[in-house]
């Protein structure tokens, strides 16, 4: 027979063996086959060599008889009441034989018992519609698989659901368990799930039992934006002038629980011309909101230096930031503003176009003409006639519409030599006109032209800088006949005073004209009769 270790496995302890016994384990005993090898029939004995009260191994029967070549089966159990390695041995007397058979028996006992972490489950704030896992880690330090159940986890409700419910961990191992949360309603969660430790086999029921607790916090970030809304809800700055300027207030407040963080960035490609980077300022731009605190004022300013017409676009976006997320917060939320904001330069007609002729004129006479300036734009212009100003600098050039405001309030007309024109400054509302009247009074005799500028406030300064030029331009003159003799005696003949005579006698008609005398002669006059 085999002398060599026969191991039982790892097998339960904690109970006596009677109890095994009754509960019919089969892990814990091994029917061992005895063989007679011999031709003579054999009587044997068995016992254990240190186990002799039979604490941890029993057998059955005690002891056999064996016909040549007969094989029978020995019961072993095993039973162990303390976690650990045991060995003995298996003695085989044999009746007239000196030398035993001795086989090594050992086996290794384990308590039922899983080691949990952590004790609590705790998912910490989280932001509403957002999730979070945790996981449990179940610890198996000892050599047998156990069995592992989660009870109540249907009353943690719909909201949590677990990678899975009941499983085994094999030996020496590690088993996790994920809880996922997905948070649909604000407010703060305490329960309680409960985790069952048993053997494969539930030989000795639920041996170790674990209350767990859950516990998560569900928060909103809560923005509240007022501001002044146009007819669609926008943010209505109206239509302006270019390089004018118009500011809106907003109104934030925190109304979450929190703090959170706040800031406004602009998007491009909304207005058709023009860049948005520009015209819109946002003071200040980003900034802690604390919570239950009164509202923040944030202005928009709307300074255009080109043409910009927007119309509800969501051009201003406020990130709403939340500190409780991430390193230094995460972004959770962007709120589109829509905006609508007009930038235009003045639009306006001129009638009639220059040049203004007032043709010839007998000297001191008086004529009148007319011109219209139309107004075509959405906002009031002001205009100022004047003549071509004198060179300036850029600088000046900037800060001559503040010396023109004065001329206007002062200046009721201009005078530009024979040339009167008023009035020369006035304010023409939007498809409004302004009728200007142009008087000429001729003084010396000659041709009279004058350059004059039509300058109309909030213009494209890219379309004459200067204003708008326009000429007027007369002829004076004195009464007199047209001195021009070929017209005045088209119907004779017009010769010079030489060969005078033989002029005469070719003549035909009845006169000549003699360019050099400038005298017309009569060729055939018949003399009249006294009476």
């Amino acid at each position: 027979m085999s002398t060599k270790q026969f191991h039982f496995g790892p097998l339960l302890c904690g109970e006596s063996g009677e109890w095994y016994k009754a509960q019919n384990c089969p892990g814990n005993s091994e029917k061992l086959p005895i063989l007679n090898d011999s031709p003579m029939e054999a009587e044997v004995h068995f016992s254990f060599e240190n186990d002799s009260k039979g604490e941890t191994f029993l057998l059955d029967p005690p002891s056999m008889r064996l016909q040549p070549k007969e094989k029978k089966k020995l019961s072993v159990w095993a039973y162990l009441t303390s976690a650990g390695l045991l060995g003995d041995s298996l003695v085989c007397w044999i009746k007239d034989n000196p030398e035993p058979a001795v086989f090594r028996l050992c086996c290794q006992g384990g308590h039922v018992k899983l080691r949990v972490s952590p004790q609590e489950l705790h998912f910490n704030k989280i932001l509403l519609h957002r999730t979070d896992t945790q996981t449990l880690v179940l610890r198996n330090d000892s050599p047998l698989p156990m069995a592992w159940h989660l009870s109540g986890l249907d009353d943690l409700g719909d909201e949590f659901s677990a990678s899975q419910g009941r499983g085994i961990v094999g030996p020496r191992t590690d088993f996790e368990v994920k809880l996922d949360f997905k948070a649909e309603k604000i407010g703060i969660t305490n329960k309680m799930i409960r985790l069952e430790v048993s053997d494969t086999e539930n030989i000795l029921g639920i041996v170790q039992a674990e209350t767990i607790k859950v516990s998560v916090e569900v928060y909103d970030v809560n923005l509240s934006i007022n501001m002044p809304e146009g007819p669609d809800g926008s943010l209505e700055f109206g239509t302006i002038n270019v390089l004018d300027n118009k500011q809106q207030v907003l109104s934030l407040q925190n109304k979450g629980l929190y703090d959170i963080e706040y800031s406004f960035k602009l998007t491009t490609g909304s207005a058709k011309r023009g860049d948005l980077e520009s015209p819109f300022t946002v003071r200040p731009q980003g900034a802690v909101l604390k919570a239950s605190r009164p509202p923040l004022k944030v202005e928009v300013l709307f300074h255009p230096t080109t043409e910009v017409f927007l119309e509800s676009k969501p051009i201003l976006l406020c990130q709403v930031i939340d500190l409780k997320s991430g390193q230094g917060g995460e972004t959770v939320a962007t709120i589109p503003v829509r905006v609508s904001a007009r930038a235009v330069y003045s639009k306006d007609s001129i009638e009639p176009a220059s040049p203004i002729d007032f043709g010839a004129m007998v000297k001191g006479t008086k004529k009148r003409q007319v011109l219209i300036v139309e107004n075509k734009g959405a906002l009031n212009f002001k205009f100022l006639i004047h003549r071509a100003p004198p060179l300036q600098s850029s600088e000046q050039e900037e800060s001559a519409p503040s010396v023109r405001e004065r001329k206007r309030s002062t200046q009721a007309q201009l005078t530009a030599g024979v040339f009167t024109v008023s009035p020369c400054s006035g304010s023409v509302g939007p498809g409004g006109q302004q009728k200007i009247t142009v008087d000429c009074s001729p003084g010396a005799e000659g041709k009279c032209e004058e350059q004059l500028y039509i300058d109309i406030s909030n213009r494209d300064p890219k379309d004459n800088p200067l204003g708008i030029p326009f000429t007027l331009t007369a002829e004076s003159c004195l009464p007199a006949l047209v001195e021009d003799v070929t017209s005045i005696f088209e119907q004779y003949p017009i010769h010079s005073n030489i060969n005078l005579r033989q002029t005469l006698q070719s003549v035909q008609g009845n006169g000549v004209f003699i360019r050099d005398d400038n005298k017309f002669i009569f060729t055939k006059v018949q003399p009249c009769l006294e009476r």
